[in-house]
Formats: C-alpha cells, structure tokens, sequence
C-alpha cells in the first residue's frame, strides 16, 4: 500500500469523533428549533385569548351602553309620568326614584367589576407572554452557549486528528526515505560488485553523443559547399550545386533538421508525460526488478544478447507501458477496471 493508500485509510478513523458531534450539534439545533415553534404557538394562543378578551370587553361595553340607554328612557318616561298623568302619588314617585338609584348603583359598581377584571386578565396575558418570552430567550442563549461549546470541542478534536494525521504522515515518509536510502545503497554495492551495467551507462550517453558531434561536423562541411555524389566510371565523384540551389538546400535541410529535433524531443516529454500518469505500484515493482535483474545478470545476458543494458532497460519500460495499455483495454471491456486499478495500487 503506498503512501495516499495508507493516509485515506489512516484520516477517516481519526475524523469519526468530529461526525459524531457534528450530528449531536444537528440534533440540538433541531431541538431548539422545535422549543422556539412551542413558544411562538404558545405566543399566538396568549395573542388570542387577548383578542378574546377583547371581544368581551366591547360586548360588555356595548351592554353598558344599552342599559344607559334604557335608564335614561326610564327617566324620561317617570318624568313623561309626572307631568302629563299626574296620577302617581308622590310616595309612588319616591319609590320609584329610589329604586331608579339603586339601579344606577348596580350598573356602576357592575361596570367598575368588568373593567377591572378586563384590565386584570389583560395584565395577567401581558405578563405570561413576557415571561414566555424571557424563557425563550434565556433558553435559546443556553443552547446557543452549548452549541458553541460543542463546536469549539469539534474544532479542537479536529485538529487534533490533522496534527496526528500529519505526524503519521512524517513517519511514513521518514520510513520510505529510509526504505530509497536502502535500496539505492544495495543498488550501489550491486553495481561496484558488476561493473559491466556502469559500462553501458556510459557508451548509452557517450555513444549518441559523439555520433551527433560526427554527423555535426559532416553538416558543417556540406553547409559550407552543397554538394552531391555521384559514381563515374566506378568512381563516386563529388559534384556542387549551383548557388541559387545550394541556398535553397541550406534552408530545406536546417529547418527539417529543426523539426526533427523538436520532433524527438516532444515525443520524448509526452512519453514522460504518460509514464508519470501511469506511475503506481506496479511501476515501482516492474522497475525495481527489471533494474535488479539487469544489473546483477547483465554479464550472464551480454553473453547471449549482445545488447547494451541500458537500452535493454528502456525496452523493458516501453513494453510495460504497452502491456498496461493493452490490459487497460482488456479489463475495461469485462468491467472490471476496479480490479485492475487494484492490482496496480496493492
């Protein structure tokens, strides 16, 4: 397992904690929010039974203005009575007056009942719905505290999990850069031990190089004087060509031997390009061994191949590319890729 594999695998464990109380968050929030709905359902019904009242309290009114309005009906027809009948005794009238006073008393001191306990159940709602809305305050402040609490405990906890996230991440990079540092010295040591791969690595720059210098130094002659041969009487004699053709060589054989060379050198970036993209496990395996294998037996394969390693070595790659696309093929068209990316990754 390389080293993304084993942070993927190492980074949920350490975060599971943190979806824990980020769920426990969710769920205190959700709760608040059912609280506060209560309140605002029970700030409507306190609303109501004001509006209720209210209501009570205009029909009240609306009586007391119809019995006002019958008292002085009453009081117009005694005094209708007194003076056009004339017939009622004056006891009659006496009694009559008391009995209208004792009614006026009863009407007051009934409106001074209604409008008090109008005025009372109205305080008495007033004073419920503050006090419904003072406990919805604090409690939404105690739950706006505790959440904030548990989102600091969140953050903290994960930080926590990237610092030791990051310190695994440290010791697996500090063992793979021990593990390369072995490796390359068991290369090393393979290498003084069998000399001949060296050897390759040094005609496989040396040789192109100096081939390029020869054929260099050969165009740079040609340049000077355009010339072709041609064989006369079994003899290959050198002919130049005239002046205005010898321009026009110049020019045709320096630009294509520019498009040549840019030609080989972007084929050999996009054929770098691809080997990064297809860098896995499997790349390193096939890399390790094939480099191994060639440089402990490389006198063994010199004896039946006459081949330089390096080159050998190249071709080996270039197969493995091959191979890869080809396989790529083969599991793509059984749906099966997530079996071949495993196999590369393990």
């Amino acid at each position: 397992m390389n080293l993304k594999d084993r942070m993927k695998s190492d980074i949920p464990n350490q975060t599971s904690p943190e979806s824990e109380t980020v769920q426990q968050m969710s769920e205190t929030i959700e709760n608040q929010n059912i609280r506060i709905q209560q309140l605002s359902s029970e700030k409507s019904e306190l609303t109501s039974v004001i509006a209720d009242l209210r209501a009570e309290l205009s029909s009240v009114q609306k009586i007391n203005q119809s019995l006002t309005t019958n008292n002085q009906l009453l009081v117009k027809q005694n005094d209708d009575l007194r003076n056009n009948a004339g017939l009622a005794s004056r006891k009659e009238q006496e009694k009559l007056a008391e009995e209208l006073m004792g009614a006026q008393v009863l009407l007051s001191e009934a409106n001074k009942k209604i409008n008090m306990s109008n005025v009372e159940a109205v305080e008495a709602a007033r004073a419920a719905q503050k006090a419904a809305e003072q406990k919805a305050a604090k409690e939404i402040i105690a739950y706006k505290a505790s959440a904030d609490n548990r989102i600091a405990d969140a953050i903290n906890a994960k930080n926590a999990a990237i610092r030791q996230a990051k310190n695994k991440v440290k010791a697996i990079e500090k063992s793979c850069t021990i593990a390369w540092g072995s490796l390359i010295a068991t290369l090393f040591c393979c290498l003084i031990a069998h000399p001949v791969f060296l050897e390759d690595i040094w005609y496989f720059i040396s040789a192109p190089v100096i081939w390029a210098w020869e054929r260099l130094n050969d165009y740079d002659v040609w340049l000077e004087k355009p010339y072709y041969s041609k064989m006369v009487g079994g003899v290959e004699k050198l002919y130049a060509y005239s002046s205005g053709k010898a321009w026009i060589l110049r020019i045709l054989s320096f630009t294509v031997i520019l498009i040549c060379i840019a030609g080989v050198c972007y084929g050999v970036y996009r054929l770098w390009l691809y080997y990064r993209k297809r860098w896995c496990n499997l790349s390193k395996r096939v890399l390790l061994t094939s480099l191994g294998t060639i440089i402990v037996f490389g006198e063994g394969i010199r004896r039946y191949i006459n081949i330089n390693l390096v080159l050998l070595f190249v071709i080996i790659q270039l197969a493995y590319l091959g191979i890869l696309a080809y396989l790529d093929g083969y599991f793509e068209s059984r749906q099966r890729l997530d079996t071949w990316i495993r196999i590369q990754h393990s």
